[in-house]
């Protein structure tokens, strides 16, 4: 596990994990964009887990717990039942895993631009689903 605040960015292009509408809160989904170092692309993983944002301490989660591919990734309310849909690993090998039905993190279609979603889908060992934590 790293300790602290990180960014995470895409082994494919370089753009990291920011929260789309940060004044929206709860349900803002995440997406891709440029490097700023705002508190909106750093984030932290708990001891339990959590993937969890500096900006608000929402945690990113599967919107509507939903097993289907390409299912948004949202920010929400810390559920204390450690419900599995908010449940994080990073691996090795660069995947970001959900403990919720084996699913990883994406960039949608593999695109590369400012707003590009974030979503899941089952390893398909392709650089839009590995990522790179960098300490800051």
């Amino acid at each position: 596990m790293v300790d602290g605040y990180f960014i995470i960015k895409s082994k494919q292009n370089g753009s990291v994990f920011d929260i789309n509408n940060p004044a929206q809160g709860e349900g803002a989904y995440l997406t891709l964009h440029v490097k700023t170092g705002s508190d909106s692309q750093l984030w932290k993983l708990t001891e339990e887990g959590f993937l969890e944002s500096k900006l608000n301490g929402l945690v990113a989660e599967i919107n509507m717990a939903s097993s289907l591919n390409g299912s948004r990734i949202v920010l929400a309310e810390k559920d204390e039942d450690l419900e599995e849909h908010q449940l994080w690993d990073f691996s090795d090998d660069g995947y970001i895993k959900s403990r919720f039905k084996e699913k990883v993190l994406e960039s949608e279609l593999g695109l590369m631009w400012d707003g590009t979603p974030i979503l899941t889908n089952f390893a398909k060992d392709t650089d839009n689903q590995k990522w790179i934590i960098e300490k800051v």
